[in-house]
């Protein structure tokens, strides 16, 4: 998988978490307990919109490419430290990830899918650095 096919996998299964946490805010509005949650999700796809736009540069060549993987691996990271304990109100615990095999982790919880891209970022960095 190239490093531009990579971002465009996490970059789609990060806008796959706030489109579910959208829905669970829509469907049941924050409570006075879970009012970070729609704070976070604002600040969170805001990071999402930008790393889906440098996902779109990706083609121009390989350090976009790998800016975009970059910057995705950096805002699933900031998302997996602020649902971790958290998921139910995220509207992701028990929620398994539609991806497919080919490109993303199935049938693995989202929160456990954050935890492992942080993992795998960790190794790539060494690569582009």
């Amino acid at each position: 998988m190239t490093t531009l096919a990579r971002a465009t996998a996490l970059v789609e299964a990060l806008e796959e978490v706030v489109a579910a946490t959208s829905a669970r805010l829509t469907a049941a509005p924050a409570t006075d307990d879970d009012q970070s949650v729609p704070y976070d999700i604002t600040s969170v796809s805001s990071a999402v919109a930008a790393a889906r736009h440098l996902v779109d540069l990706g083609p121009c060549g390989e350090a976009e490419a790998d800016l975009a993987l970059v910057f995705a691996a950096d805002t699933a990271a900031g998302l997996a430290g602020r649902m971790l304990g958290r998921e139910a109100l995220w509207g992701a615990s028990g929620r398994r990830s539609t991806r497919s095999p080919s490109t993303s982790w199935p049938g693995v919880p989202d929160s456990a899918a954050m935890v492992i891209v942080g993992a795998t970022v960790i190794s790539i960095g060494t690569v582009i650095a």
